[in-house]
C-alpha cells in the first residue's frame, strides 16, 4: 500500500472536496491511502494559509518516513512563492526520490496551446534518463 500526503502550496480545498476525493480514491484505488494535511483547509485570501504555514506542511509531509509520495491538491502561484525556500530546506533529500526527469519540456503559449520540445538528446539507451541542461537554447 503506497501512502501518500497531500497539502495545499497554493489555495485551500474543502473538506467537502476532500471527503469526494477520499472515497474516489478507495473505489479505484483502495491500493493506495491518501492522507490529506490539516494546512490544505487553511485560508488567507485566496491562499490555503500563509506562506509560512504552506512552507512547513510541505516540509512536514516531504520529510515524513511514513509516506510514500506528496501530492499538491492544486497548482498555482502560492507554490511558487513558497518553492525556492522548500526546495533549499528539502537539499538533496528531495532529488532522492525522483526516479527520472520529466521526458517532455511543455509551456503554455499565450494562446493557450502546449508547445512542445523533446529532451531525448539528453537521455542514452544504456542507462536512466539525465536531467537536462539548464542552458539556453
Amino acid at each position: 500500500m503506497a501512502r501518500i500526503a497531500i497539502c495545499a502550496p497554493s489555495t485551500p480545498f474543502t473538506r467537502m472536496d476532500a471527503d469526494r476525493v477520499l472515497a474516489l480514491a478507495a473505489a479505484e484505488f483502495p491500493q493506495h491511502q491518501l492522507v490529506f494535511h490539516d494546512q490544505c483547509f487553511a485560508v488567507d485570501g485566496h491562499f490555503a494559509g500563509p506562506d509560512s504555514l504552506r512552507l512547513s506542511a510541505l516540509l512536514e509531509c516531504s520529510s515524513d518516513p511514513a509516506f510514500d509520495a506528496v501530492w499538491f491538491v492544486r497548482g498555482g502561484y502560492g507554490a511558487n512563492r513558497i518553492a525556492a525556500e522548500a526546495v533549499a530546506a528539502m537539499g538533496s533529500a528531495a532529488i532522492r526520490f525522483a526516479p527520472y526527469p520529466p521526458r517532455t519540456n511543455h509551456t503554455a503559449s499565450k494562446a493557450g496551446s502546449l508547445e512542445h520540445s523533446s529532451s531525448a538528446d539528453s537521455r542514452s539507451e544504456s542507462g536512466p534518463a539525465k536531467w537536462p541542461s539548464t542552458a539556453k537554447h
